[in-house]
């Protein structure tokens, strides 16, 4: 019984530390997500806390482990936060074409930062600005009229610190494009209101998503296990969103957005709008705040 005290006493003081030091910024979303991965420590926790609860070194013992975690929880933070402005920095930049009609682009980030916004250069189709300790993978295919882009982490490698990185992309204004991110855990901006954006479809692990949108896109897609979700819209353009997930909120602080049925929520006078967008949000938990903007 006094082991299972101590073991309960723990969990709730390092779930507690871990919500303040988020609370007070010195965590992000992200760090924790990819901390979240090491779980099974708290096993072998439960395990050496039985071991010591049988001597009159239970208390040392109990003490000693919870410096261990918190050791690490802190070990993780400072590797992540350390890569900001360190690191392997990768600069691409891919010429304009006229023959490139239409863009699609695939990113494969095992955690990190990632910032998408238009490029201002009529020079170029695309800027990446690629911050990790590991160069990723570049890969460019041409069919027909179509440029696919794929950005990738490297796999296989035991390196803790590649698990980190802060991506950002710079596209065209004016060519059609498709986006499609794959995260492990991510702090996300995406100001798509200058970009010709047809789709959005993101997997994220967890994480905090910021989206600015544009008249021109048409559907958004979002899977994540545990997200905090702020999407700017247009105030002509409508909204379609339907929700799944075990603790889902959303919030519309302007009131334009209301229930329509379980779960799926659209903008008032619907019909009326200049052009709608389909968001399709499904997370394990999360908060899903939408506003609106007047489109200068």
């Amino acid at each position: 019984m006094k082991t299972d005290r101590i073991a309960l006493g723990t969990i709730i003081l390092l779930i507690g530390l871990i919500w303040l030091l988020v609370n007070l910024g010195l965590l992000s979303s992200a760090t924790v997500a990819e901390l979240w991965r090491y779980w099974p420590i708290l096993l072998i926790l439960w395990g050496l806390l039985i071991l010591f609860g049988k001597g009159s070194s239970s208390g040392l013992g109990c003490l000693l482990i919870i410096i261990v975690v918190i050791g690490f929880i802190f070990t993780g933070f400072f590797s992540f936060s350390s890569l900001r402005g360190t690191g392997h920095t990768t600069v691409t930049n891919i010429s304009q074409d006229e023959n490139i009609k239409s863009l699609r682009l695939e990113f494969v980030q095992h955690a990190g930062e990632f910032h998408l916004h238009a490029l201002d250069d009529e020079d170029d189709l695309l800027q990446l600005r690629l911050q990790s300790t590991i160069k990723p993978e570049i890969q460019e295919t041409y069919i027909d009229n179509l440029a696919e882009i794929i950005v990738r982490d490297p796999e296989n490698s035991l390196n803790l610190k590649k698990r980190f990185s802060r991506w950002e992309i710079a596209v065209q204004k004016e060519v059609p494009l498709e986006i499609l991110l794959r995260t492990g855990a991510t702090d996300a901006d995406l100001d798509l209101m200058s970009l010709n954006v047809s789709s959005l479809e993101i997997k994220a692990g967890a994480g905090e998503l910021a989206i600015n949108l544009g008249s021109s896109v048409k559907q958004i897609s979002v899977e994540s296990g545990a997200c905090s979700i702020d999407i700017n819209v247009p105030a002509e353009v409508g909204v379609r969103l339907n929700t799944s997930g075990a603790l889902i909120s959303v919030d519309s602080n302007d009131g334009r957005i209301i229930s329509v049925g379980e779960r799926r929520y659209e903008s008032k006078n619907l019909e009326t709008k200049k052009a709608v967008v389909d968001i399709e949000i499904k997370a394990a938990a999360g908060n899903i705040t939408l506003h609106h903007y007047e489109a200068i």
